[in-house]
């Protein structure tokens, strides 16, 4: 997936990421298995942290999205 392709995502997910149930959240990441380059990946941990989950949700996800 190219960057522009990641940015897209990223900001989808940021856009759904408090609208979202923790599990919905893992299956849509788990269905799309992106790998992100280090630009976006610090995007969407900055972002993950900002959301409304639990502190253990959110590591959770981050550990997700940087494997």
């Amino acid at each position: 997936m190219n960057e522009i392709e990641q940015y897209n995502f990223y900001l989808n997910f940021k856009q759904e990421i408090n609208n979202m149930k923790y599990p919905d959240l893992i299956i849509l990441l788990i269905k799309h298995k992106i790998k992100f380059n280090k630009k976006i990946l610090n995007m969407f941990s900055e972002i993950i942290d900002k959301s409304n989950h639990k502190i253990y949700q959110k590591q959770f996800i981050k550990n997700m999205i940087s494997i």
